[in-house]
C-alpha cells in the first residue's frame, strides 16, 4: 500500500511541474509573436523548456507501457541531452538552410536538463518526507 501512494504523489507532482512548464512555454510562444523579449529570453528559453518536455512526455509514454513505477534513469536523460544536441545543433544545421547551430543552445539544453533533474528529485523527496 505504501508504494501505491508514494507512486500517485510522485506522479501527481510531475503533472504539477510537467503542466507548468508546458503551460509556460506555450505563454511564450503566444507572447513572442507580438512583444519583444530580452535576447537571453527570445532567443533561449525555448530550448531551455525543450528538454523538460520533451523528457515529461517520455516519461508519461513510459509510465503507460510499463506501469507507474517507471523512472527515467540518468543514461537515458544523458543520451537525450547529447541526442538533440547533435541532431538541433549540428546535423539538422548542416542540411537545413534555415537551421544555425549555436553553442548556447546547447547550454540552455544542459540547464534545461538539470532543471529536469531537480524536479524529479523534488518530487522524490516530497514523496519521502
Amino acid at each position: 500500500m505504501a508504494s501505491g501512494s508514494y507512486s500517485r504523489l510522485n506522479f501527481h507532482v510531475h503533472a504539477v511541474w510537467f503542466n507548468t512548464m508546458l503551460a509556460s512555454y506555450l505563454l511564450f510562444k503566444l507572447i513572442s509573436a507580438s512583444w519583444v523579449f530580452p535576447t537571453i529570453i527570445q532567443f533561449y528559453l525555448a530550448d531551455f523548456f525543450a528538454l523538460p518536455i520533451i523528457l515529461g512526455i517520455s516519461e508519461d509514454a513510459m509510465r503507460l507501457l510499463y506501469g507507474i513505477h517507471f523512472r527515467l534513469n540518468r543514461r537515458m536523460l544523458m543520451l537525450s541531452f547529447l541526442y538533440a544536441a547533435l541532431m538541433f545543433e549540428w546535423v539538422f544545421p548542416f542540411f537545413g538552410y534555415e537551421m544555425v547551430g549555436d553553442p548556447w543552445d546547447v547550454v540552455a539544453y544542459a540547464l534545461g536538463l538539470v532543471f529536469f533533474m531537480g524536479i524529479k528529485k523534488t518530487a522524490l523527496l516530497k514523496t519521502v518526507s
